[in-house]
């Protein structure tokens, strides 16, 4: 079974948590992140989507989503 990526993890845990115009706007410009791109570019991104997480979702849901998205195998 293949690994998810965070990334992955984010999108599929977003998926369940709030409704598809909320998730794409979290995940807003994530199209563009590639394996090649720079620690810097990532960081930048998600600060970015942390930021728009704590703007559209509650605390409580919040939580869960990043819960979804720790480093146990999925």
């Amino acid at each position: 079974m293949k690994k998810l990526s965070w990334l992955e993890k984010l999108n599929k845990s977003l998926e369940v948590a709030v409704n598809d115009d909320i998730r794409t706007k979290i995940i807003e410009g994530s199209e563009t992140l590639t394996s090649g791109s720079s620690s810097g570019e990532k960081a930048k991104w998600v600060k970015t989507a942390m930021e728009r997480m704590d703007s559209f979702l509650d605390e409580e849901i919040g939580i869960k989503v990043m819960e979804q998205c720790s480093c146990i195998d999925s």
